[in-house]
């Protein structure tokens, strides 16, 4: 059976994707635990969106790790309502 291809957004592979494997976690448990989506989770630890309030406040004290440990500076140097900037596009 192939192998699915993961990709990585703009904030990379986050340290969390490894914390959810090894504490044993799936993206659907540790979601139904926050009480957020899957598809965030997922996002979120792919490097594709930053964290809500919520994992923010929640995932450490889940994941017995700090903030820091979970994310790279990039993921959680802003909130997530906070959208990336884009670069412009030549007409």
């Amino acid at each position: 059976m192939p192998r699915a291809v993961t990709t990585f957004g703009p904030h990379g592979c986050q340290p969390l994707a490894d914390y959810i494997v090894r504490q044993r976690w799936t993206y659907v448990l540790l979601a139904g635990a926050l009480g957020v989506s899957e598809r965030h989770v997922r996002n979120v630890s792919n490097g594709w969106t930053r964290p809500n309030a919520i994992l923010r406040e929640r995932l450490p004290q889940l994941m017995n790790a700090s903030l820091d440990d979970l994310f790279t500076g990039s993921a959680i140097a802003e909130d997530f309502a906070t959208r990336p900037k884009r670069k412009a596009h030549a007409s």
